[in-house]
C-alpha cells in the first residue's frame, strides 16, 4: 500500500514498528464531500498549532470529494482530484495565518504524503470512506508504522446521529445517498483494529460531525474508547485545530477534551446558533445503557397500569427540544433525554 499510484514512487515510511514509541498518535478521518472549502483552514490550524513532533504523530487520511473546488492548493487538488485516500503525516511550524492565507501553509513541507490506501485490497470500495474497512484500514496502518502511548481518533465530515457519519461523494447507495459509515459499519472497524485486539482503546474518539452526540452513537463506540467528544446540535464550521494538538504530549485525556471544548465554544462564540460540545466518559455509557433498558422497562409497567399514560408522554414528547428535524422530515429527528425526562415528572410520569 505503500506506492503513489500516480507515479509509482515508493513512500517512505518513519518507522518499521522497532522505533522509539511517541508519547500520543491523533488520526483525523477527513471526509470532505462538499466540506472541501473548509480543509484549508483545518490543516493549516493543525500545522500552525506547533506541537511537539518529537513526541507527538498527527496523521491525516484525506478522500471523499468528488471534485476539488475553489482555489485550494496545487498541493492537495491532484490527490484529491483522483479521488484517492491518501494518508498526510503532519508536520507542524510555528506560526499564524490568516483565513486568507491557510492554503499557503500546505506544501510538501507541512504535509508529507506516507501512503495510498486507495489500492488496498478493497475492490471498487477502496477508496470509499464511507466503508468501514478503509477507516479500519487507516486505524491498523497507524497501529503499524506510528507507535505510540496513547490513540486518538477524529471523524471529520457531515454527521446524521444514529444514521451516521463521513459521506463520501464518489459512491452512491441503492437509495441514491452518498454512502457513509452507518452505525453497525463504524462499530465494525473499531472492532476490528489491531488496536483493539492488543486489548487497548483509543484514549478519545471525537466526531468534528454535527448531530452525533447520541446515546445510540456512544453505545456502539463505548467499549472501543475511553472519552467520547462530540456535539448534540449542529456544528457550524467544525472544531479549532490551533491549540489542543499542543496537549497531546503527556497531557490528562480530561485536560485534552476540555480545551477541545472550551475552544469550540469560544471559537463559535459570536454565532446566533446554540452551539453543543461535550466531552463523555465512555466507560459509564454501558452502565448508563443499562439503566435506560431498565427505564424503557418501567414505562411500559406504566403504561399498562396508567389509563391516561399514553396521553402524558406523547404530550412530552410534543413538547421536547428536538434536534436535527426539519419539516420536510429530511435529516434525522433526535431529543434530548434529559429535558424528555424532566416533562415526563412534569406530566406525573416518573
Amino acid at each position: 500500500i505503500c506506492v503513489d499510484e500516480e507515479t509509482g514512487e515508493k513512500m517512505t515510511l518513519p518507522t518499521d514498528g522497532t522505533a522509539e514509541t511517541k508519547k500520543h498518535t491523533m488520526l483525523i478521518y477527513l471526509c470532505g464531500s462538499d466540506l472541501i472549502s473548509q480543509i484549508p483552514q483545518d490543516l493549516s490550524g493543525l500545522i500552525s498549532s506547533n506541537f511537539d513532533s518529537d513526541e507527538v504523530n498527527v496523521l491525516v487520511l484525506l478522500g471523499g470529494n468528488a471534485e476539488w473546488k475553489g482555489s485550494e492548493p496545487e498541493y492537495l487538488k491532484d490527490s484529491c482530484e483522483h479521488r484517492n485516500a491518501v494518508i498526510y503525516e503532519v508536520h507542524p511550524q510555528a506560526t499564524t495565518f490568516s483565513s486568507r492565507e491557510a492554503s499557503d501553509l500546505l506544501n510538501e513541507d507541512t504535509l508529507k504524503k506516507v501512503a495510498d490506501l486507495s489500492n488496498l485490497s478493497l475492490g471498487v470500495n477502496g477508496k470509499n470512506m464511507g466503508n468501514p474497512a478503509l477507516l479500519a484500514g487507516f486505524m491498523d496502518f497507524a497501529y503499524d508504522h506510528y507507535k505510540a502511548e496513547e490513540y486518538s481518533i477524529i471523524l471529520w465530515n457531515h454527521g446524521s446521529g444514529v444514521a451516521g457519519v463521513c459521506y463520501d461523494e464518489n459512491v452512491r447507495t441503492d437509495n441514491n445517498k452518498n454512502d457513509s459509515l452507518e452505525l453497525p459499519e463504524l462499530g465494525s472497524a473499531f472492532n476490528s483494529s489491531k488496536l483493539r485486539k492488543d486489548g487497548k482503546k483509543w484514549s478519545f474518539i471525537g466526531m468534528d460531525a454535527c448531530l452525533m452526540s447520541s446515546i445510540e452513537v456512544m453505545a456502539v463506540l463505548a467499549q472501543y474508547g475511553n472519552y467520547y467528544i462530540s456535539s448534540e446540535e449542529t456544528e457550524r464550521g467544525g472544531w479549532d485545530y490551533r491549540e489542543f494538538p499542543k496537549l497531546l504530549k503527556g497531557n490528562a485525556i480530561e485536560k485534552i477534551g476540555k480545551k477541545i471544548v472550551d475552544d469550540f465554544c469560544e471559537y463559535k462564540s459570536d454565532l446566533d446558533q446554540v452551539q453543543t460540545m461535550s466531552l463523555v466518559n465512555l466507560n459509564k455509557i454501558l452502565e448508563l445503557g443499562d439503566e435506560f433498558e431498565a427505564w424503557a422497562g418501567d414505562m411500559m409497567t406504566y403504561a399498562n397500569t396508567d389509563s391516561d399514560w399514553y396521553s402524558k408522554f406523547f404530550a412530552a414528547r410534543d413538547e421536547v427540544m428536538e434536534i436535527g428535524w426539519n419539516e420536510d422530515l429530511t435529516t434525522v429527528c433526535q431529543i434530548d433525554l434529559i429535558h424528555f425526562l424532566d416533562l415526563l415528572k412534569q406530566k406525573g410520569i416518573s
